[in-house]
């Protein structure tokens, strides 16, 4: 929370993105490219998109609380097999 506002859904995307490419540019260049086919591959679904809009796809409906605490478990558990 920043000054007494939560980010919303693609704030938060946004930020893990840009983490990610941070972390690929200072020490592994196959760690962003990797999150999309981790996630495809996981949930099986089609290739040509990326993992933050399957999220959005799969939960649709789902509040904007509901989406991040969604995106921040997948991040999580990306992060505990890859990173």
């Amino acid at each position: 929370m920043v000054m007494g506002v939560s980010p919303n859904f693609q704030t938060m995307a946004m930020y893990i993105e840009g983490y990610l490419s941070g972390i690929n540019l200072a020490s592994n260049p196959n760690i962003f490219p990797g999150i999309d086919p981790w996630f495809q591959e996981k949930n099986n679904v089609n290739k040509s998109r990326s993992w933050l809009w399957h999220i959005q796809k799969q939960n649709k409906g789902k509040s904007d609380e509901e989406l991040r605490k969604i995106l921040l478990q997948t991040f999580r558990e990306y992060a505990e097999e890859k990173l």
